[in-house]
């Protein structure tokens, strides 16, 4: 259960140096007045209700910005922006910036259509807007719309933006590039970003920046902890994630640690330590519960069901991958919907449900395909091939293998570890082979 504690509306007037009681004075105009006597309305008269979801507990905020949007009044909407609310859970209180808390707590289209807002209504002047061009990508990639986040943050760096952008922009880059499978050029970004950090972090730095350096910091090694786990280079992987853990620790950023941990679980399933990895998650899951934060349960969701399904609990497994999927299709993440048919693919092929398995590989094939995921691609073709094989289709087997191998190759992740599952996949088709004669 968690308790937001935002800044009374008393408090935010003072701070946006609005006097509610001398609106007549400070504002010519009757359109003047009337846009501002709405800001005041909305931060003094509205009260959530106390079963209000997450964007209803801070809609006075919301709200007040589409009055300021519309009265061109910019410092005022970096002001609401930048606004500090206070999250208190059964374990832990910390705070963050009403931007932040809307990635962090609401679904991502909320913070997308607040930027758009801002940017179509100072567009027009010389304004600069780059942080909030900033805010638009982080909402795009949260919604799995990388191109677009890429694209922002590409023109970004054909402008004039000063270099404390500059490392979000480098950040956001190597965060969407990886997760988009480009590592090469991912991993570029995020030596460039981690550099500007290290410089901004050896200097004196007021408190709210110093916080904003070591969140990039902790997310960039998280990146970097993926792309190698990826490579299945899993205890580089693992020590990376511990260090990102550290840093979000030793700064109080608590609300950050999900990420990390949950990709801690992964490896150790991947490390097929499916009994510890089922722990770390389950752990994870507390812990997603306490911050209420809805799409975090449902990732982890999907990663129980892996961790159980090598347990070979297919109950289990079926019942957290069915929750997952149903959470990815009501916040429309089509990455996450297609790694929960894949994986729903693998529970029914676990339990010989042959042609079921089939119809659920290719559905994830499908999109992949569509949107040029290479490593998916990849990975649904070699799903596939044991599919045909366990079917008795061994030439449809070979070739489906064959095509996922060069993809795997395409991706720049084919390395030993891959090549040594494929020489035991190779080994059981030679002893399926020749029984079947």
């Amino acid at each position: 259960m968690t308790n937001n504690l935002t800044p009374s509306g008393d408090e935010v007037l003072e701070q946006l140096g609005i006097n509610p009681h001398n609106l007549r004075a400070q504002f010519p105009t009757r359109e003047q007045r009337l846009q501002y006597r709405a800001v005041v309305q909305w931060l003094t008269d509205y009260k959530p209700k106390s079963d209000a979801d997450n964007l209803d507990k801070v809609r006075h905020y919301t709200e007040s910005l589409h009055y300021l949007c519309n009265l061109k009044a910019l410092t005022l909407v970096y002001s609401i922006v930048n606004l500090r609310i206070t999250i208190r859970t059964t374990t832990a209180e910390f705070s963050l910036p009403l931007s932040e808390y809307l990635s962090f707590k609401t679904p991502c289209y909320k913070l997308l259509e607040i930027s758009n807002e801002i940017i179509s209504s100072f567009q027009s002047e010389e304004n600069n807007l780059s942080s909030i061009q900033i805010l638009k990508a982080t909402a795009l990639s949260g919604m799995d719309n990388l191109t677009e986040s890429i694209s922002i943050c590409e023109k970004l760096l054909q402008t004039n933006i000063s270099e404390e952008i500059l490392v979000e922009v480098y950040a956001r880059l190597a965060s969407c590039k990886i997760q988009g499978e480009r590592f090469e050029e991912g991993i570029k970004d995020f030596h460039h970003s981690l550099v500007l950090i290290k410089k901004y972090l050896s200097s004196g730095l007021s408190l709210d920046l110093q916080e904003k350096f070591f969140k990039l910091k902790a997310n960039l090694l998280t990146e970097l902890a993926y792309y190698k786990m990826n490579s299945s280079k899993f205890d580089e992987a693992n020590n990376l994630y511990s260090e990102a853990l550290n840093i979000l620790d030793e700064n109080k950023l608590l609300h950050l640690r999900l990420n990390s941990l949950v990709h801690k679980g992964i490896i150790l399933r991947k490390l097929f330590r499916s009994k510890e990895s089922i722990d770390v998650l389950e752990q994870a899951m507390v812990a997603a519960r306490d911050i209420e934060s809805e799409e975090a349960l449902i990732w982890i969701a999907h990663h129980l069901a892996w961790a159980f399904r090598m347990e070979r609990k297919y109950q289990e497994a079926e019942s957290n991958c069915l929750l997952s999927l149903e959470g990815y299709k009501k916040i429309n993440a089509e990455r996450g919907i297609n790694d929960c048919y894949e994986l729903l693919g693998w529970i029914k092929l676990d339990q010989r449900k042959v042609n079921s398995a089939i119809k659920y590989f290719e559905i994830a094939l499908k999109w992949r395909k569509e949107n040029k995921r290479t490593q998916g691609m990849a990975s649904c073709l070699m799903s596939l091939a044991v599919a045909y094989l366990r079917k008795g289709k061994f030439l449809k087997c070979v070739l489906t293998g064959i095509q996922g191998l060069n993809l795997y190759r395409k991706a720049g992740v084919l390395n030993w570890t891959r090549i040594y599952r494929i020489l035991n996949f190779a080994r059981i088709f030679r002893h399926l082979f020749l029984k079947s004669k």
